[in-house]
């Protein structure tokens, strides 16, 4: 064996104190060019940055300026392509084994705490119990009470839940709903990150054993609107007045006087009937004839109750028009 002294490799350190090294957390292998290309984009062209693949998903990201690569590191999370990018500063002995590739920083919501539990002693016991907790918050929503918002260290080998239990011997058991913000594809089947739901390996182990493989049903709704940043200035909220309104938000249709459409479709009866006869336990239709049944029955509807809008529009400007050259032409008596 050659021993080698630090005086030996000072250089080789002193090379690296400016890399960020990065584990794309998925079983597709990633291309250099593409990820080198986006980040450099995203981390507006820092001088000096050259990408190097180092392994399977690992990469080095090589900056001249230390202020730069600080500040990128520090700005996660990171995600390429909808999967997480774990950034930690290179050091000596770093693998792609190493347990802080497995740890990623998010935002998480509980709804659901019982009136008198929304303190903030039992938030932080709350979070705790998800991981290593950095900020807490408590923040009012005008209808359905307080949420609990927490920054905090998430496990990869961890799954994602779906809600948590509370309680006490006098009050009981209190279940409450889990959200999570601003987060890449996951498994729908199993709720873990890194792999795609048709590849889920819980499932295929459980068929190949034999057993009943149950599906946790994660769906698009289990990834809340970010509320973060709406309320960083310490004001109520608004969000989550309704699913209805709540998808009015996600698309921009939002305004600080509804409309009078807007105040009719939500709770007019016909729209009711359309998506419970689309959507009842008597339909047996593929989630794409129902998308596409609900959508266009409600085009209809929309047109039949308000007409054409753009119609409508065209003959008011058209009217506006007729009365201004009846106007003009007609002679001014009080000047005769």
């Amino acid at each position: 064996m050659v021993l080698i002294d630090e005086e030996d490799v000072a250089n080789g350190v002193e090379k690296f104190r400016r890399v960020l090294i990065g584990k794309l957390i998925s079983t597709k292998q990633a291309n250099l060019g593409a990820l080198e290309n986006a980040f450099r984009n995203i981390w507006r062209q820092p001088r000096g940055f050259k990408g190097e693949k180092t392994g399977h998903n690992l990469f080095l990201f090589h900056f001249n300026d230390e202020e730069a690569m600080n500040r990128e590191m520090e700005g996660g999370p990171w995600s390429f392509r909808n999967r997480w990018l774990v950034l930690l500063t290179w050091r000596c002995g770093i693998t792609e084994n190493d347990k802080a590739f497995s740890r990623v920083k998010l935002w998480v919501q509980i709804w659901g705490a019982p009136l008198h539990c929304r303190t903030e002693k039992v938030a932080r016991k709350l979070c705790a119990a998800l991981g290593k907790v950095f900020e807490v918050g408590l923040y009012e929503d005008v209808t359905t009470g307080n949420v609990f918002m927490k920054w905090l260290e998430f496990e990869l080998k961890n799954c994602l839940r779906k809600g948590m239990n509370m309680g006490n011997p006098n009050d009981g058991i209190h279940c409450m709903d889990l959200r999570y913000e601003k987060i890449p594809k996951y498994c729908a089947k199993c709720g873990y990150f890194g792999h795609d739901d048709d590849k889920c390996e819980l499932e295929k182990m459980a068929l190949k054993i034999g057993e009943v493989f149950i599906s946790k049903y994660l769906g698009s709704w289990f990834k809340d609107i970010n509320l973060h940043g709406i309320i960083g200035a310490q004001t109520k909220p608004m969000f989550r007045f309704s699913l209805i309104e709540q998808w009015l938000i996600l698309i921009g249709i939002v305004y600080s006087q509804s409309q009078r459409f807007e105040q009719m479709w939500t709770f007019h009866d016909d729209c009711a009937n359309i998506v419970s006869e689309n959507w009842g336990p008597t339909s047996y239709n593929s989630l794409m004839e129902k998308l596409v049944t609900t959508t266009t029955r409600l085009i209809g509807w929309n047109k039949n109750t308000f007409g054409n809008i753009h119609r409508r529009i065209r003959k008011l400007q058209e009217g506006i028009e007729e009365v201004y050259m009846t106007t003009i032409s007609q002679p001014d008596m009080t000047r005769l």
